[in-house]
């Protein structure tokens, strides 16, 4: 190769060095963050519809409004349906989606089964309280080191007495964003390497 594409290679291996540093200062500090950004308060409940009246489906109990949600299965009594969402604060449900269970869930085979991501309200060795429902552990596998003010994922199956019985209880698992893992230096470093393999070809 000679100087005058040696000089060429060199020009493009700064600029594009020069632009993914720029890139890299102007990505928010949120997407850098590692393990913060898991969905909060969400819930996916399993169940025949039971009731719909006044723009609300009953599944498992609960009422929920379907105005305003994508509806991808049909609302009428006895349907099994997967309906997800969002808990809010003040105990109430905004449903995002009512749709036809997969055929292949496991839920199916439990319906009026829960899951939902949340804060650990509180914790001891029988009972979980999360956004504010209670939830027997009794016979739940319990990821170990959780504790009050963890974001956690459980799922339960509510008892026809109307309490929820956990089966299992673990840590939210985080959303991590592939460009989170690579520091601008490795950025860097990834770029000149493949710069001077090109340059050597």
């Amino acid at each position: 190769m000679n100087t005058q594409s040696i000089r060429h290679f060199r020009f493009v291996a700064a600029l594009v060095i020069a632009l993914a540093s720029l890139t890299i200062g102007l990505l928010p500090t949120s997407v850098f963050a590692q393990g913060t950004n898991a969905p909060t308060n969400t819930f996916e409940i399993y169940g025949a519809i039971t009731a719909n009246q006044n723009g609300a489906i009953t599944v498992a109990g609960f009422a929920f409004p379907t105005t305003g949600a994508q509806i991808n299965a049909p609302l009428t009594v006895g349907t099994l349906v997967e309906v997800e969402g969002s808990l809010l604060a003040n105990g109430s449900f905004a449903v995002r989606e009512v749709n036809t269970p997969d055929a292949g869930d496991d839920n199916l085979l439990a319906a009026g089964s829960l899951e939902l991501v949340g804060t650990l309200n509180q914790f001891s060795a029988g009972a979980a309280v999360i956004n504010g429902l209670t939830f027997s552990l009794a016979g739940a596998e319990i990821q170990s080191g959780l504790a009050v003010g963890n974001l956690v994922k459980v799922e339960a199956l509510r008892a026809a007495n109307g309490t929820w019985a956990a089966w299992e209880l673990k840590a939210a698992e985080a959303m991590i964003l592939p460009v989170a893992a690579m520091t601008a230096a490795a950025m860097i470093a990834a770029t000149t390497t493949v710069v001077t393999i090109t340059a050597r070809t």
